[in-house]
């Protein structure tokens, strides 16, 4: 059997290639990496009162914060009220003669209770939404907090 003297040539150069000889140095260590978390290293700043740690709102243990993203009502869970809320939604959405503002409002069913909120651009869009929401048949009552813009 022949083989050819650069096949022979090539299997002796990739084995070589395989075996590094070369001593480890200091220049072919990888580096011990640094913390990910940005300016991890960097001193905590204080504020310009020269106190070390920043002044608090005090809140007394029995008051209750109020949440800014708190709308006061939520939506119910209850199957009866997903779909009262979807209906009023589709009957909004088949409307043609709402604008695209109008179709966006929130519904919130709670206990078969219906708040409608916010903007429509006129009085009559407001009020085509308030009687989609009325003629929903297990709605108990409608709470149209809608603003127009054009008043």
């Amino acid at each position: 059997m022949r083989l050819p003297i650069s096949t022979l040539l090539l299997c002796v150069g990739l084995s070589a290639c395989a075996h590094d000889s070369r001593p480890e140095t200091a220049s072919t260590k990888v580096p011990a990496r640094k913390s990910t978390l940005p300016y991890a290293d960097e001193p905590r700043l204080t504020p310009a009162s020269g106190v070390a740690t920043p002044r608090t709102n005090p809140v007394q243990p029995d008051a209750q914060q109020a949440d800014p993203n708190d709308s006061g009502i939520d939506q119910g869970d209850s199957e009866a009220d997903l779909a009262v809320t979807r209906e009023i939604r589709k009957s909004i959405v088949a409307d043609k003669s709402l604008s695209f503002t109008a179709k966006n409002v929130i519904i919130i069913t709670r206990d078969r209770r219906v708040t409608l909120r916010g903007q429509v651009n006129t009085r009559q869009e407001r009020a085509s939404i308030e009687k989609a929401a009325r003629r929903v048949f297990a709605v108990k009552q409608v709470e149209n907090e809608l603003t127009a813009l054009a008043e």
